[in-house]
């Protein structure tokens, strides 16, 4: 009897052996360690805009609508260069916030190389002083219109 009593305890210390729970703890400190270490804590930076809805056979001529445009590091406003500082300036002199509708639209360009920030920050001028974002884009291998 004394050697099968002994058999049955080796028999359960394998069962504890096999499931070895020690590591654990070091994998969950690892981990713990890892998204502390890759998160990064910024605060999303972002505006609202509201698009304008399309009339059917209403058609507004883009000369009359002031517009911005963005080119391999250049601004213009108006066919006139201006830095990016200066932007919320000359946007400011359309008083954009005291209008209304389709006057608040300011045409949006961009062409060339053009960064994220200078994209990013034209769109959050035009916002800022009270206006409408409209993009221009140009349509792709022969779709038919230019711009």
């Amino acid at each position: 009897m004394a050697v099968h009593g002994t058999r049955g305890k080796k028999h359960r210390k394998d069962i504890n052996e096999l499931i070895p729970t020690a590591w654990f703890v070091d994998l969950a400190n690892l981990l713990i360690f890892y998204f502390l270490a890759t998160t990064s804590l910024q605060k999303v930076q972002g505006f609202q805009t509201e698009m304008p809805a399309a009339e059917k056979g209403q058609a507004k001529s883009e000369a009359k609508m002031p517009t911005v445009r963005a080119h391999n590091g250049q601004i213009f406003f108006n066919d006139q260069e201006v830095t990016q500082d200066k932007l919320p300036e000359q946007l400011a002199t359309l008083k954009l916030k005291d209008k209304a509708g389709e006057e608040k639209i300011v045409m949006f360009e961009t062409s060339g190389q053009v960064s994220y920030q200078e994209y990013f920050g034209v769109m959050s001028a035009i916002s800022t002083a009270g206006g409408v974002v409209g993009l221009v884009t140009e349509a792709e291998d022969g779709d038919g219109g230019g711009k």
